[in-house]
């Protein structure tokens, strides 16, 4: 009699063996496939995140300089520049309205990754030599900021090496007419840096209460 086999696929089946090298092979592949989207959604926030900061910059690199070109000279023998360094820079500035007291003293520098705006204000009544309110007003202008520096520039655009303390002397501030600003941002995941050269006109503040300077 004959005999007829058949196939054992069709008698069979899959095997425990053949089930568990599916199983794995599925949950290996979702594995991958879910590695791959995180991947993607950190590298698209990094990318968000960078532009973010670089757009940042730009904003406090605009603010930095309309308060570097609106410094001034608060009186006779003085000087527009208070303190130059290399990191901070510390100025007279008439940015907004002038008063009888005087210009505002500025004070620029990074901290913890912040650019900060320290603003004194002149007493209430005029002096002189001019006196200031012992409680400053500092004003965080953005995050983001890995590093902000200062060149300073006098007739010719001959750069004014600093003195002793790294700081400009008295008679360096005085020739000071170009301020270079440069500031380093983390964009992209990487670092961006942006650069400007301000014009200091050297002018003399004016306390008249109604002058206008044409300083925004």
């Amino acid at each position: 009699m004959a005999r007829f086999h058949k196939g054992r696929d069709a008698e069979e089946g899959f095997t425990l063996v053949e089930m568990a090298v599916s199983v794995a092979l599925t949950f290996l592949l979702g594995g991958v496939v879910v590695s791959l989207l995180m991947s993607s959604q950190n590298t698209a926030g990094t990318v968000q995140n960078g532009v973010s900061n670089l757009d940042g910059a730009q904003i406090e690199m605009q603010q930095v300089t309309r308060l570097v070109r609106a410094a001034v000279i608060p009186a006779p023998g003085t000087n527009a520049l208070l303190s130059a360094a290399a990191s901070s820079l510390q100025f007279y500035s008439e940015v907004g309205t002038p008063n009888p007291q005087g210009p505002v003293l500025e004070d620029l520098y990074v901290s913890g990754g912040h650019l900060y705006d320290k603003a004194t204000f002149p007493a209430s009544s005029p002096s002189s030599p001019l006196t200031y309110n012992t409680t400053p007003q500092v004003s965080d202008l953005g995050p983001g900021v890995q590093s902000l520096s200062f060149t300073y520039y006098g007739q010719k655009d001959n750069l004014l090496p600093l003195g002793t303390g790294g700081l400009l002397s008295n008679a360096q501030a005085a020739q000071v007419t170009y301020v270079g600003i440069t500031l380093v941002t983390d964009a992209k995941g990487a670092n961006a840096t942006l650069t400007t050269k301000v014009f200091v006109r050297n002018n003399y503040y004016s306390y008249a209460a109604t002058a206008t300077t044409g300083v925004a």
